[in-house]
C-alpha cells in the first residue's frame, strides 16, 4: 500500500507546480497569477532518459545545457480544473484547484496569492481507489519567489490507518541561461526543493531531491530533474525522473550540420506575406495526402543540397522528394531526427490536418517571389481532421507559411491566427503537433516542439551555417530505372538494361572510387544470375550520373527485387546507400493476353489486409495503381480487382466503379478514358474477379491509372504485404489523386490485362515516316537480315511475334542517325510457324510477316 502512495507522489502530486514570469529580468520573481496553474491549463511534459543528467551548479548568470537530452518514454499531461468538476471534490472540502488526469485520478491544492499548499490525491484503479489526504496541507511554493529566497514546511497526510510525516526545503538557488532541445531560455530561475516522507513512523520513507527550472512566460517547470531515494522494510531503492515542457524557446542549435534558429519570443521580428491573391490554388489535398512535385522556380540550398521542387504533405508540411507521407500513428507523429523512411523535409506544423470534405476553408497556395528571390507556401484555415461520424466537423483553423529565402538559405515559420488545442482524438497523444526541419538522411534536424500548437503571430526562422561543421561524403543510389523509383515492367524476350541513378548528395566532391553492385532477388528470395558489379571514379558535389547497371537483362516471367547499393570508404551514412524497386517480367498468354500485376501472390479470401475508407459514398473515395506497359503500343482490354466487404461485415453489400484514367507528364491524371459500375451481387469475395472493358484502350506511350473507386463503405479493396513494394500505389479522396500513405509496405490487388496493339499492321491515325526495304531470307531458317531506311534521326524499336500477339523477341535500337540501317535477326531456335515483325519509329509503327521454316 505504501508503494502506491510512492508513485502518487512522483507522477501526480509533484508532476506540475509553478512557474515565473515577467518581461526579461536577470532574477525572475515567481507570483500565483503568473507561475501556477489556472482553471483549463493543459500541459504536456516529455519524459527523459536520465543517463548522465546531473541538476549542475548552483549560483547566479549559470548556464545550463540540457541540449543532448533523449526522449525515452514519451510524455505525460494533465488538465487544471474546478474540483467541483472532479468526482472527488467532497474528500478535499479545502480545495480550489485540482489538476485531473485521463483515467479520472486528481491531485487537489488550495492556492492564493500567498502561497500554494498541496491538500492531497487520489489515484483511480480497478482495485479500488486510493485516497490521501493532508490533514496538515504541504506548502509548495510561497509567493513572490525570487533567487535567495527561501521557506521550510512541516506536513501530515493519511492514507487509511497510516499517519505520514513531511518535511519541505525550498530554495531558489541559482539563475541563468538553459538550453533544451527545443531551445534556448533566458533568464530562468532554478528552485531547490528537499521533500522527505516518513510513513508509518519508519516502515517507509522516501527522500527527494527535485531541481527545477522556471522561464519568465510558464505556469509549469522548463525542466524538472528528481533524484529519489525510497527506503522500504529496510531495501533501498534509488531513482530519477527528468522531463521538460513542450514549449518553444528564444533560439536554439546548432545542430549538426550547423542549423540555428531563432524565434519571436526573443528578438526576432517576421512579417506575413499574403500570397492568396497572386500565389497557385493547390489542387489535391485532402486527408494524408501529398500533391507533388510543385516547381519552385529557383535554387534553394536545404543542408548540403541544392533543391528546386518541393511536394506538398496535408499534414503540415512539406519535402523535398518524392514518397515521403506522414501521417500519424499511435503515438502521434515522428519525433524530429529520426531515420525512419521519410526524411528530407521541414514541418511548420506537422499535425493530422484535413482538407477533404464538402465546405471544408482549407486552402494551400504557393507563390515565387521572383524580387526577393523567394518561394512561399501558405496554409490557410487548415482544419484538424476529427473522427466524426455525422458529416464535415470543423475543428480549429490554422494559418502559417513557409519561406523559403534562396538569398540567404533561410527558412521562416510565419503563424498568423491558429488553434489553441488539436482535436479531442488527438490530445492524449505524446507528439500531436512536431515543429521542426529535418536533413536528407534523417540523422540530423532540430525539433523545436513535439506538443504544443505555435501561437498566433509568432515566427520561427532557421539559418543556415556559412561554414558547416561537418564536411558531408554521402553517395546514394537516388533511383532505380524511373526518376519516382517506382516498380515497373519488363516482357520476357525483350532487351531489357537495369539502370540507376548515382548521386552525390553530400556537401564536397567525391574524389575517391564509388563502387556499385547491383543483385536481383526472384520471388522466393534467391538470388538470380551473378551479381553485376560497376564503378564510378568520381562525382562532383551534387551531380547525378545515370549508370546501367545490368546490360540485356535475362529474367525469366515472375516478381523480383532489383537491388542497387553503393558505397565509398567516406560515406558518411551508409544508411540510404541500398535502393530496391521492383521488376515484373511478363510474359503472353496462350490468346496473347499479358497480365501487369504487381501482386506476386494470389488473394487469399478472408485475409485482414485490406483498403476502405471512412465516409466513402458516391465513388468519391477509393484507390488505384499506375501501370506503363514494357512496350507499345498495347490494348488495355480489361482489369481484375479482389474485394472483401467492409469493415465488420460478412458479405459485401456496396459495388464499385473501375476506371482507366490516362496520366499526365507528370504521372497525375487527366484524361478520363473508360469507366464501368460494377452491382454489389457481381462481386465475389477473396478472389480476382474481372472486368471486360466494353471497348478496348489503345496505349502508345506513358501509363495510365487503373481505378476502384467505392460505391459507399460496404466493400474493401484487398491488399498484399508481401516485398518487393510497386510505390505505383494511389490513393483517391474526394476524386483526389495522392500517392498512397501505404505504398512502402502494400501493393492493391489490381491488375490491368493488355495484349499488343501491332499485330493488326500500320497503328490507326498514323502515318509512317520510314520503310522496311527488305527482309531475307523469307522464309527463313536460322536468321535473317533485315534492311530500313530512316529519313531523319528517330528513336527504334524492334518486336517479334507470334500470330497469337505474343512477344518472342524485342530490341530497342536506341536512337538511330539518318540513313539505311541493318539488323540481324536470330530464328535459330524459333519453331517453325508464321511470325510478324515490327518496327517503331517515334511512335509510328509498321509490320510485315515473315516465315520460319526448319
Amino acid at each position: 500500500m505504501n508503494k502506491k502512495i510512492t508513485f502518487l507522489l512522483a507522477n501526480i502530486a509533484f508532476a506540475c507546480i509553478w512557474l515565473a514570469n515577467h518581461p526579461l529580468v536577470a532574477q525572475p520573481t515567481l507570483t500565483r497569477d503568473v507561475n501556477f496553474p489556472q482553471v483549463d491549463d493543459l500541459f504536456n511534459r516529455m519524459s527523459c532518459d536520465t543517463a548522465n543528467v546531473q541538476p549542475g551548479v548552483a549560483g547566479a548568470d549559470v548556464s545550463w545545457d540540457f541540449s543532448n537530452l533523449d526522449v525515452a518514454t514519451g510524455f505525460t499531461s494533465g488538465t487544471y480544473v474546478l474540483p467541483s468538476a472532479t468526482l472527488f471534490a467532497g474528500n478535499f472540502p479545502g480545495a480550489n484547484l485540482a489538476e485531473e488526469f485521463g483515467d479520472g485520478s486528481a491531485t487537489f491544492y488550495n492556492v492564493s496569492n500567498a502561497q500554494s499548499d498541496l491538500m492531497g490525491f487520489v489515484q483511480v484503479s480497478t482495485g479500488g481507489n486510493v485516497v490521501v489526504n493532508y490533514t496538515n496541507p504541504q506548502t509548495i511554493m510561497q509567493f513572490p519567489f525570487t533567487y535567495g529566497d527561501n521557506f521550510t514546511d512541516d506536513a501530515t497526510r493519511q492514507y487509511a490507518t497510516i499517519t505520514g510525516d513531511i518535511t519541505t526545503e525550498v530554495t531558489a538557488d541559482a539563475y541563468g541561461l538553459l538550453t533544451l532541445p527545443n531551445g534556448n531560455f533566458q533568464n530562468v530561475l532554478r528552485i531547490h526543493s528537499t521533500i522527505h516522507v516518513n510513513d508509518g513512523g519508519g516502515t517507509f520513507i522516501l527522500h527527494d531531491e527535485l531541481y527545477e527550472w522556471w522561464s519568465a512566460s510558464e505556469a509549469q517547470p522548463i525542466l524538472s530533474i528528481r533524484m529519489r531515494t525510497t527506503t522500504d522494510g529496510g531495501t533501498e531503492t534509488k531513482q530519477k525522473f527528468v522531463s521538460y515542457a513542450n514549449i518553444q524557446g528564444t533560439g536554439g542549435g546548432p545542430d549538426d550540420y550547423g542549423y540555428t534558429w531563432e524565434s519571436s519570443d526573443g528578438l526576432l521580428t517576421c512579417d506575413w506575406v499574403d500570397i492568396t491573391k497572386m500565389g497557385t490554388l493547390v489542387t489535391g489535398l485532402a486527408d494524408d495526402n501529398v500533391v507533388g512535385p510543385i516547381n519552385m522556380g529557383m535554387d534553394f540550398q536545404y543542408y548540403w543540397t541544392t533543391i528546386d521542387k518541393i511536394w506538398i504533405g496535408s499534414n503540415g508540411y512539406i519535402a523535398f522528394e518524392p514518397n515521403v507521407s506522414i501521417a500519424s500513428v499511435q503515438t502521434g507523429f515522428p519525433l524530429i531526427p529520426l531515420i525512419d523512411g521519410n526524411e528530407n523535409f521541414i514541418a511548420p506544423l506537422l499535425s493530422d490536418l484535413n482538407f477533404s470534405g464538402i465546405g471544408n476553408p482549407g486552402q494551400v497556395y504557393t507563390y515565387h517571389d521572383q524580387l526577393n528571390d523567394r518561394f512561399i507556401v501558405s496554409f490557410i484555415n487548415a482544419p484538424f481532421w476529427t473522427n466524426n461520424t455525422t458529416g464535415l466537423d470543423i475543428i480549429g483553423s490554422n494559418n502559417f507559411q513557409i519561406i523559403l529565402s534562396a538569398a540567404d538559405s533561410t527558412i521562416t515559420f510565419n503563424y498568423a491566427n491558429m488553434a489553441t488545442e488539436v482535436a479531442t482524438e488527438y490530445q492524449t497523444q505524446a507528439n500531436p503537433v512536431v515543429v521542426g526541419i529535418e536533413n536528407p538522411t534523417g540523422g540530423i534536424g532540430t525539433m523545436i516542439s513535439s506538443a504544443a500548437i505555435p501561437t498566433s503571430n509568432s515566427c520561427v526562422r532557421f539559418f543556415a551555417p556559412s561554414v558547416p561543421l561537418i564536411d558531408v561524403i554521402d553517395v546514394r543510389p537516388a533511383y532505380n530505372q524511373n526518376a519516382d523509383n517506382g516498380g515497373f515492367f519488363a516482357m520476357q524476350g525483350l532487351v531489357t538494361n537495369l539502370t540507376t541513378m548515382v548521386n552525390n548528395s553530400g556537401s564536397v566532391d567525391i574524389t575517391t572510387p564509388i563502387n556499385i553492385t547491383t543483385t536481383i532477388i526472384n520471388e522466393n528470395g534467391d538470388i538470380f544470375g551473378t551479381p553485376q558489379t560497376a564503378n564510378l571514379p568520381n562525382l562532383a558535389q551534387g551531380q547525378s550520373q545515370s549508370v546501367t547497371v545490368w546490360s540485356d537483362f535475362p529474367a525469366l516471367e515472375g516478381n523480383y527485387t532489383f537491388q542497387v547499393e553503393t558505397s565509398n570508404n567516406s560515406d558518411i551514412n551508409p544508411g540510404n546507400n541500398v535502393n530496391i524497386t521492383e521488376i515484373v517480367v511478363v510474359d503472353s498468354l496462350n490468346n496473347g493476353e499479358i497480365y501487369l500485376d504487381y501482386t506476386p501472390i494470389d488473394p487469399i479470401p478472408g485475409g485482414v489486409n485490406v483498403v476502405s475508407w471512412q465516409g466513402a459514398e458516391n465513388y468519391s473515395d477509393g484507390a488505384a495503381v499506375y501501370f506503363r506497359p514494357p512496350f507499345y503500343p498495347v490494348q488495355l482490354i480489361a482489369a481484375e480487382f479482389a474485394c472483401q466487404p467492409g469493415a465488420g461485415a460478412t458479405s459485401i453489400t456496396a459495388g464499385f466503379k473501375t476506371q482507366v484514367v490516362k496520366a499526365d507528364e507528370d504521372k497525375m491524371p487527366d484524361e478520363i478514358l473508360s469507366e464501368k459500375n460494377i452491382n454489389a451481387n457481381e462481386i465475389p469475395s477473396g478472389v480476382w474477379n474481372r472486368i471486360t472493358f466494353d471497348s478496348p484502350i489503345t496505349i502508345t506511350d506513358g501509363g495510365v491509372f487503373v481505378s476502384w473507386l467505392m460505391e459507399n463503405t460496404g466493400i474493401s479493396l484487398m491488399t498484399d504485404v508481401n516485398p518487393p513494394f510497386s510505390r505505383q500505389t494511389y490513393e483517391i479522396l474526394s476524386s483526389t489523386y495522392a500517392q498512397y500513405r501505404e505504398s512502402e509496405v502494400a501493393d492493391f490487388y489490381i491488375r490491368a490485362i493488355v495484349k499488343s496493339a501491332i499485330a493488326d499492321g500500320i497503328m490507326p491515325n498514323t502515318t509512317p515516316t520510314f520503310s522496311l526495304l527488305n527482309l531475307y531470307p523469307n522464309p527463313a531458317n536460322n536468321g535473317a537480315m533485315l534492311q530500313f531506311n530512316l529519313p531523319q534521326t528517330a528513336t527504334v524499336q524492334f518486336t517479334l511475334t507470334d500470330m497469337a500477339g505474343r512477344v518472342v523477341h524485342a530490341k530497342n535500337l536506341g536512337q538511330l542517325n539518318q540513313g539505311g540501317h541493318q539488323l540481324q535477326i536470330n530464328t535459330e531456335n524459333l519453331p517453325a510457324g508464321n511470325y510478324l515483325y515490327s518496327l517503331t519509329v517515334d511512335g509510328y509503327s509498321l509490320s510485315k510477316p515473315l516465315v520460319v521454316v526448319k
